[in-house]
């Protein structure tokens, strides 16, 4: 009889085995979230061992700690899920990032690695695991079963496996585990890359969204451009007519000082479609940074802390002054907002060299991402209220706004990201509510060196002429305006 009872307990762990493994790659075609699908596999690898607790946990980005997503605990047992595992020091995660192999712990909690060597005979002791150091196979009870997630070669998380004192595990059982953990990972491959095509295929929709934005706004400003040239030139030349005690003096101010407003809101159109035109000169952002500080101090109040980080040696860009101190005043001015009651504003700098990868992995931006190479890094950061996810998918449209009506025109932001984007360079906003925002500006590096900085002050005085001019304009309204203004200084 002993035959037939071994065939038969045979046939019941391999029926058994598949059944856990159908169940999970089940799971992975249902295309269920990354934490029940983890929490699946801990069950069913608990249960299939009658183990006592399971639990699965991803690494962070920077690879500095862990999240347990998914935790298995027996009925009266204590729940690990949303613990964090610091890797630092942890001698576990430290293996798996350096073997990328499963490891078993045994009672003095040393890690091994596993050998994936089966055994002919399972009645022996289960001699599947050796040390990291000598590569000499251990044979000594485990308490812990431990498997990285490995997802193209890195790792990404583990799924472990405890005992409450120490056994011996059959490598059949480790080939289980094993199969069961690379099916999960295969499977949060496909979700987390589809995760990204979505991701990209929003920042596509929205670059597009913004573009014919852009093309519309771009459009009905130069169109009500014309319109104010005309009303605000006209009505200079009327102050020009006008004695200085004339009752018409103040009404006359009045249109012209409501018409700069109207021409101001029109720049900050054209700025945003892309269309204005622009002055670039090479510029080191350390200096504008440093220049604008006293201001921007004044811009904030003394109940907001302002400091700088700038990176030494940093290299030139390439962008119109003017148009950069208007976006970074705007965002400053944002921060004042979002910090009401006082915080910390920090203007950083620093060079970067981005790869494919790192130009795509923006969080929120109307472009479908950066192009690789040699960058200059403008940070603004503050410790205000944050966005909700909502209100950051729409930073950057044009008039929208969170403030009060009459508090802002909702082209603030709209208008920094098209001077960025008009400069060759992007814009990207990561927000926290309760925590704060940071807005990086991504601006590519100039090959010229940086040059004197070009003056824009005005001449007071008009220049007057007797020559003869041919006025081309393609607007009568115009034409017939700037005709009167050359009249006046003496030209024909």
């Amino acid at each position: 009889m002993t035959e037939r009872v071994l065939a038969e307990e045979e046939i019941r762990r391999r029926n058994q085995e598949l059944t856990v493994l159908n169940r999970v790659i089940a799971a992975s075609a249902a295309g269920l979230a990354p934490e029940s699908l983890l929490d699946r596999a801990c069950r069913e690898l608990a249960r299939a061992f009658d183990l006592p607790r399971a639990r699965a946990a991803l690494l962070n980005e920077a690879k500095t700690s862990a999240e347990v997503v998914a935790a298995y605990p027996a009925e009266g047992r204590p729940s690990t899920l949303d613990q964090a595992i610091p890797v630092i020091g942890n001698t576990v995660f430290e293996h798996l990032l350096a073997h990328k192999a499963p490891l078993a712990v045994d009672a003095g909690s040393t890690p091994h690695l596993v050998r994936a060597r089966p055994l002919t005979d399972d009645s022996r002791p289960c001699p599947f695991v050796a040390t990291a150091e000598t590569n000499d196979y251990y044979d000594g009870p485990v308490l812990r079963l431990v498997f990285p997630i490995l997802i193209h070669g890195q790792v990404v998380g583990l799924l472990e496996l405890s005992a409450d004192e120490a056994r011996r595990f059959s490598p059949r059982a480790v080939g289980l585990a094993c199969s069961v953990v690379k099916q999960v990972a295969g499977a949060l491959a496909r979700t987390w890359s589809e995760e990204r095509r979505r991701q990209l295929e929003e920042q596509y929709h929205q670059g597009q969204k913004m573009e014919a934005l852009g093309r519309l706004t771009g459009g009905v400003a130069h169109e009500f451009n014309n319109l104010l040239t005309v009303m605000n030139g006209f009505t200079e030349l009327l102050q020009m007519e006008l004695l200085p005690d004339s009752p018409l003096t103040e009404l006359t101010d009045k249109i012209h000082r409501s018409g700069q407003r109207a021409a101001n809101l029109v720049r900050q159109l054209l700025a945003f479609s892309r269309t204005q035109i622009i002055e670039p000169q090479v510029a080191d952002l350390n200096l504008v940074v440093a220049e604008m500080h006293d201001m921007l101090s004044r811009i904030i109040g003394e109940h907001i802390r302002m400091e700088t980080d700038l990176a030494p040696d940093l290299w030139p860009v390439k962008v119109d002054l003017a148009q950069l101190e208007l976006a970074l005043v705007n965002l400053v001015v944002n921060a004042r907002d979002a910090m009401p009651d006082g915080g910390r504003l920090t203007l950083e700098t620093a060079n970067l060299v981005l790869d494919h990868d790192d130009a795509s992995a923006t969080d929120v931006s109307a472009t479908v991402g950066l192009l690789p190479g040699a960058h200059v890094l403008l940070a603004i950061s503050d410790t205000g209220v944050g966005m909700s996810e909502g209100v950051k998918a729409r930073v950057f449209e044009p008039f929208f706004t969170t403030k009060e009506i009459g508090q802002g025109t909702g082209l603030g932001l709209a208008t920094v990201h098209g001077i960025i984007r008009q400069s060759g360079g992007d814009i990207v906003c990561t927000s926290q509510e309760g925590v704060g925002t940071t807005f990086k500006i991504y601006l590519p590096r100039a090959e010229e060196t940086v040059g004197a900085r070009i003056g824009r002050a005005m001449k007071a005085d008009m220049p007057r002429g007797t020559e003869t001019l041919l006025l081309v304009e393609d607007d009568g309204d115009v034409r017939d305006m700037a005709g009167r203004v050359l009249q006046n200084q003496g030209y024909t």
